[in-house]
C-alpha cells in the first residue's frame, strides 16, 4: 500500500481512509489520513485528520484503491507496505 490510496474496512460501505502517510512498527502499520463519505453523488472530506493504526494480522479484512469514484473504483485486498 503506497501513499495516497484509499482504504476501507471491508464491512465498510460508506467510509473510506485517504492515506497521506505509513510508518511501519513491529506487527502493525500506522496510517495518517482523512476519513471521506463515499456519498450518494458526490464525496466528501469528513474532516478529520487522523492516525489509525492496523495490525498485521488484520489487513485481510482492509481493501484499497487508488480511484476516487468510489461508486465504480475496484476495490482490492489491501497490502501490507
Amino acid at each position: 500500500m503506497l501513499p495516497n490510496k484509499y482504504i476501507k474496512h471491508q464491512r465498510s460501505i460508506d467510509v473510506c481512509f485517504a492515506v497521506y502517510n505509513v510508518d511501519r512498527w513491529s506487527e502493525s502499520t500506522v496510517i495518517s489520513g482523512e476519513w471521506y463519505n463515499q456519498g450518494q453523488v458526490v464525496p466528501y472530506r469528513m474532516g478529520r485528520f487522523e492516525t489509525i493504526q492496523i495490525m498485521d494480522k488484520d489487513f485481510g479484512n482492509w481493501l484499497q484503491t487508488n480511484d476516487t469514484n468510489f461508486r465504480t473504483a475496484t476495490w482490492l485486498p489491501a497490502t501490507i507496505p
